[in-house]
């Protein structure tokens, strides 16, 4: 553009320049005060003429470079909007997921167990509640299998992207390698009559359910990475907002 507007300066010169020397060699006659003066009359349209043209002209290209500016600047804008409206649903992705699951934990502590205040590794865990609470949790897993996965692709949309990725993974990784797998050895260990297995013999399960919250993995590997996860995201959306 720089270079485009000195162009038009330079050519704008030369027509001017030839203009007066036609002016001159025109009017060079005897009649020297009636040349003159139109020499002076002619020579004035001519600057105006130049000066017009070439201020008309620098204008139009800042303009033009305003215009691609403000068209620059709002793809961005529309682009940080993207992004941040992404950053958003992942969080909320997150947080229905995690919810999903304290609620599953409280169901089975409210309809799978057997008995109440007895040690937890005395008390019982109905089959079918068992089984149709863990095939929800199987369901959540994966989706927190999948919100891994979009952080990971999306690695320069995240300011904490590698941080996320280790906590996500930590929280899909409580649920898959310690509930889920569990649930899926653990059908033979059921009572056949009874439809029930103890506890015991669900170590995974009652580090679930267990009411020495400050002490169990559920808390360490699923509850505490959940918080920074949570504080993390808030954090990147509200950056944006700027």
């Amino acid at each position: 553009m720089e270079g485009q507007r000195w162009g038009w300066a330079f050519l704008l010169g030369v027509i001017t320049l030839v203009g007066i020397v036609v002016v001159v060699i025109t009017y060079n006659v005897p009649n020297q005060d009636v040349g003159l003066e139109t020499f002076k009359a002619l020579l004035q349209l001519v600057v105006v003429g130049v000066i017009g043209g070439l201020i008309a002209s620098i204008v139009k290209e800042i303009e033009e470079e305003r215009q691609n500016y403000d068209k620059q600047k709002e793809l961005e804008r529309q682009e940080r909007e993207a992004i941040r409206e992404f950053k958003k649903l992942i969080l909320e992705q997150i947080v229905d997921a995690y919810s999903q699951t304290k609620r599953i934990r409280r169901l089975l502590r409210a309809k799978g167990l057997t008995l109440t205040n007895v040690p937890e590794e005395e008390n019982f865990v109905r089959q079918k509640v068992y089984s149709e609470e863990m095939e929800r949790l199987s369901i959540i897993q994966l989706n927190f299998e999948t919100i891994g996965t979009k952080i990971n692709t999306s690695f320069e949309v995240f300011i904490e992207a590698e941080n996320l990725t280790a906590l996500i993974r930590k929280m899909d990784t409580y649920l898959s390698d310690n509930l889920v797998n569990e649930y899926e050895e653990s059908l033979r260990t059921f009572d056949a009559q009874l439809k029930q297995c103890s506890l015991a013999q669900l170590p995974k399960i009652r580090d679930f359910l267990t009411l020495d919250y400050e002490h169990s993995k559920f808390k360490t590997d699923f509850v505490k990475p959940y918080k920074t996860v949570l504080k993390t995201l808030q954090q990147e959306i509200l950056a944006m907002r700027s």
